[in-house]
């Protein structure tokens, strides 16, 4: 399945429906870069998410030093906050008894396939002890694409836990 790359992403070249964005190393991604694959999947997983459900409107990012730095401050009404276990720990002393988590993993090979995951987690506060369930990973599947030089979006897909 090929899908359009949303206009905040300007930079990228359609062709014949088919979304490339520039090669990328995860080390040499910058915070200003529209193209940034963390970026996009971010963008994607906020596109996904229902506001009215959720009791904020933030979304917390598991703090990782070479991807948080490229992260944006906002995406799609949502305020992206990078947090630690202290912040967590602080958060859900606030209130509340579980608060859900994002964990985005580095960019991943498998043979001519580039995978960007995101783990949603739950986390939650028992004793002064934090505890990180699994509840979902979504998966971005990306293509190299030659001609283009870049990397084209081929389709996403969630596994839920139990």
């Amino acid at each position: 399945m090929n899908y359009h790359i949303p206009c905040l992403l300007g930079c990228c070249l359609l062709f014949f429906g088919v979304n490339v964005l520039p090669a990328q190393v995860r080390l040499n991604t910058t915070t200003a870069d529209s193209t940034n694959l963390y970026r996009f999947v971010l963008t994607e997983y906020v596109r996904g998410l229902k506001t009215k459900k959720r009791a904020s409107s933030t979304l917390y990012v598991m703090s990782d030093a070479s991807i948080a730095t490229v992260l944006p401050d906002t995406r799609r009404h949502y305020t992206i906050k990078v947090v630690g276990p202290r912040d967590l720990k602080r958060q859900l002393r606030k209130g509340g008894s579980s608060l859900p988590v994002v964990r985005i993993l580095p960019l991943e090979v498998q043979g001519s396939v580039f995978w960007v995951r995101l783990k949603i987690l739950e986390a939650t506060l028992t004793r002064d002890k934090l505890g990180l369930a699994e509840v979902k990973t979504v998966s971005f599947a990306f293509r190299y694409n030659g001609t283009h030089h870049g990397l084209e979006f081929v389709e996403q897909m969630t596994q839920f836990y139990n």
